[in-house]
């Protein structure tokens, strides 16, 4: 019984993150791409701020289930018979980007505690003009894509019927996305 409700609230965290990982980020490039100060941003969200705590909750149990998942499977990821398939590969990358983002989400956390006022703020936000700045940025919206894109997977595989599952070509197509995604990623940043 246990299993089932992680199971449910993972599946159902990640269909809720897919929009809230979708505003924030419009969000972010919205208001960084207009110039506005760290004052306007925090004025214009502040009546906003109870949904930034649900996504920040939403998130945290997302990464919880996931990180359980993966300390129950020991890090070990496949026998090596699997280890040439692409699924394989896509298994993978799902994992290691679900740690990666397990553990910004948790330095961005901490951040975000940090900044409570608006010239802290306008400090915080002068700092991502850096290039290594911009760099985290790339690498963390390609972990995204790339782990949305295996969720899909996974999703398409749990709850589509077999003959439109696509077997390995699926794997073959979420990866691909992911590289699409994270090479325009790259290019957008540039």
């Amino acid at each position: 019984m246990r299993e089932l409700v992680l199971f449910r609230l993972q599946r159902l965290s990640a269909l809720a993150l897919i929009g809230f990982v979708a505003a924030h980020l419009a969000g972010i490039l919205v208001f960084t791409h207009r110039g506005l100060s760290a004052a306007v941003i925090l004025g214009r969200v502040q009546d906003w701020l109870w949904l930034y705590g649900v996504f920040a909750v939403v998130a945290a149990l997302h990464a919880g289930i996931g990180l359980r998942a993966l300390a129950r499977e020991r890090f070990r990821f496949a026998p090596r018979r699997h280890a040439r398939h692409v699924a394989f590969y896509a298994f993978a990358a799902h994992r290691l980007t679900g740690l990666a983002l397990a553990l910004f989400l948790a330095l961005h956390l901490a951040a975000l505690w940090r900044l409570p006022d608006a010239e802290i703020f306008d400090g915080a936000l002068a700092l991502t003009a850096h290039p290594l700045a911009r760099a985290g940025e790339i690498l963390i919206v390609a972990a995204l894509a790339l782990h949305l894109a295996g969720g899909a997977r996974i999703l398409a595989a749990e709850f589509l019927p077999a003959r439109a599952r696509g077997g390995g070509r699926i794997a073959a197509s979420v990866l691909f996305a992911g590289a699409v995604a994270a090479a325009y990623a790259l290019w957008g940043q540039a």
